[in-house]
């Protein structure tokens, strides 16, 4: 359900403002799990399949714990998701695994969010913030 938050929620962002920055989604599903997901929810997508979990690792995203997987927080972060009309589905992949979203700029990781729990997303306005920043920054090569 939190999955399904967040591609609705990053569309939608992406829809209002064309300055938002591109986003790439990284899954732990097939390429044919990944299709099935993503073209009723956002078709224009890029969605890296990775069921190896391989960029999960090299951004250092991890497993959680009971409690910030199944807590209350979650749950309640849960029954939110929900009132928008996100629903659990199928799960794909390791349950476990952390979420994470990242902004990378030429080559570098320039903001990160570590979720605490697994319906903490990040606050999509600071992300337009700093990408806005950076765009409007001189600089020196």
């Amino acid at each position: 359900m939190f999955c399904r938050e967040i591609v609705s929620d990053l569309r939608s962002a992406r829809e209002a403002d064309k300055d938002f920055p591109r986003v790439v989604f990284f899954h732990q599903g097939t390429v044919e799990q990944g299709d099935d997901f993503f073209i009723p929810r956002w078709p224009e997508a890029t969605a890296i399949a990775d069921p190896d979990r391989a960029f999960y690792d090299a951004f250092g995203v991890e497993n959680g714990r009971f409690r910030t997987v199944l807590g209350a927080r979650s749950i309640v972060r849960g029954v939110q998701a929900a009132l928008k009309g996100n629903f659990v589905g199928k799960p794909v992949g390791d349950v476990w695994r952390m979420p994470g979203a990242f902004l990378v700029d030429r080559g570098a990781i320039v903001w990160s969010h570590a979720p605490k729990h697994a319906g903490d997303h990040p606050d999509l306005r600071e992300i337009a913030l700093v990408t806005y920043r950076l765009r409007n920054t001189t600089r020196v090569a």
